[in-house]
């Protein structure tokens, strides 16, 4: 599980250096966000867990995102 204000690129990136980290084992992932600055997008940081979704259906992973107020 990954806390960490509402920024697409840090979603992402942290998602894909565990999945690296751990590629013989299944990985379950947590994305928990919170609100940053008025300049974060959090539509794109949802975008971002659709993305992530796809590509741990597809690595055999589990992937989940969540944004808290």
């Amino acid at each position: 599980m990954e806390l960490d204000k509402s920024r697409a690129d840090q979603v992402a990136k942290k998602f894909v250096s565990r999945i690296a980290l751990f590629p013989l084992t299944k990985v379950y992932f947590v994305s928990l966000c919170y609100p940053g600055t008025e300049r974060m997008n959090l539509s794109e940081c949802e975008k971002y867990f659709g993305y992530c979704s796809m590509l741990a259906l597809r690595t055999g992973n589990h992937y989940a995102g969540f944004i808290v107020d």
